[in-house]
């Protein structure tokens, strides 16, 4: 949290986020039918609701704080799968510490979110994987958040490609 939210406000916006928030102050139909943007909505109309409450630069980042922290929680929880628990540890200490998931934690823009999706869909893929899990909300939570991921950024195609290409081989 400290890395996150140490000089939040610091830099003024730049212009991706100026845009960013320029976009998701339309209203919502605008927003889901946008043309202006190449990404999809769905981080526009979380946006949307949450300038409702504050536009100043730290409070329209502070999301992505969020995201960010709950990231770290969530590579801590996939390296006890697959890891030892001082493994996990670590591997959540490097991820916290990297300087471009720092970046991406404190940008108005919807890059920390989709890690968020990307690494929630990845521990439930992996808990369906290691055949410990097959209940009904470790799919659902993989439906879910994958969902998700491909309603915030494209890229969540690549990781549903890689996920099912380790499964298949």
């Amino acid at each position: 949290i400290f890395f996150r939210i140490t000089l939040l406000g610091y830099e003024s916006l730049w212009d991706d986020e100026v845009v960013t928030i320029q976009d998701s102050l339309k209203p919502i139909a605008a927003i889901i039918g946008q043309r202006w943007d190449p990404h999809p909505p769905l981080y526009y109309i979380f946006l949307h609701f949450w300038l409702k409450i504050n536009q100043t630069d730290a409070f329209t980042r502070l999301p992505s704080v969020i995201f960010g922290v709950i990231s770290v929680m969530l590579i801590y929880l996939i390296g006890l799968r697959l890891l030892t628990q001082r493994a996990a540890w670590f591997l959540a200490l490097l991820f916290a510490l990297a300087p471009l998931h720092i970046w991406y934690s404190q940008e108005t823009r919807m890059y920390s979110l989709v890690v968020m999706w990307t690494l929630a869909s990845t521990l439930c893929w992996i808990l369906l994987l290691q055949n410990r899990y097959h209940h009904l909300w470790t799919w659902g939570g993989y439906i879910v958040f994958t969902s998700l991921g491909l309603y915030t950024h494209y890229t969540m195609v690549l990781i549903i490609m890689g996920q099912n290409l380790y499964t298949v081989a």
